[in-house]
């Protein structure tokens, strides 16, 4: 346990219980400022990775993100780099994202997906993903990816700090993410 969690086991063994239920989809931490929300959470999802979890950790900063959905995306990109991480052959699995992504796979890369994912046909680069059009690109892509992760077979977790922060896009592209049928769970 990280020195900076000492004493905080009760905590963690309830957050982590509440992580690993399939009945609970959405965990969220609540409390002051500097109470150790963040390291709970960063504890538990770093166990969960070490027993096989596929995850990812994304942060909302009031103004900084280029998007709405820059720290969602980012967490799925983690997890898909730790699913592709354990495959002998990645490449096939990558073709296969990109042709699941469709479209979406564009804008996902733009906003910060990673993943070196090859061009896809759509929207140019510089379309402007705070648009209509472009967020339901955006919320779209986010579903077909984690039902990509999900075909993995892997608990999928992703931690999303300071959630408060967020803008009404990514609260859309979190519903649709816990009413898409896969078997993630968001610690918020």
């Amino acid at each position: 346990m990280p020195a900076a969690i000492i004493g905080r086991g009760d905590e963690l063994r309830r957050l982590r219980a509440a992580a690993y239920d399939p009945d609970r989809r959405l965990v969220v931490l609540r409390g002051p400022a500097g109470a150790g929300k963040t390291a709970l959470a960063s504890a538990t999802r770093e166990a969960m990775a070490a027993d096989g979890a596929l995850t990812g950790q994304g942060k909302f900063v009031q103004g900084d993100a280029q998007s709405p959905f820059e720290p969602l995306v980012q967490a799925l990109g983690q997890a898909a780099e730790a699913a592709l991480d354990r495959l002998y052959e990645p490449s096939a699995a990558l073709a296969d994202l990109s042709a699941r992504l469709g479209p979406s796979a564009a804008v996902l890369a733009r906003i910060g997906l990673g993943l070196g994912l090859p061009a896809a046909a759509g929207p140019s680069s510089d379309m402007a993903v705070g648009r209509r059009e472009g967020s339901a690109l955006v919320i779209d892509g986010v579903v077909r990816l984690a039902g990509w992760l999900d075909a993995f077979g892997h608990l999928i977790v992703l931690q999303l700090d300071d959630w408060r922060r967020n803008a009404p896009e990514a609260r859309s592209a979190v519903e649709a993410l816990l009413d898409g049928g896969t078997g993630l769970t968001l610690l918020v």
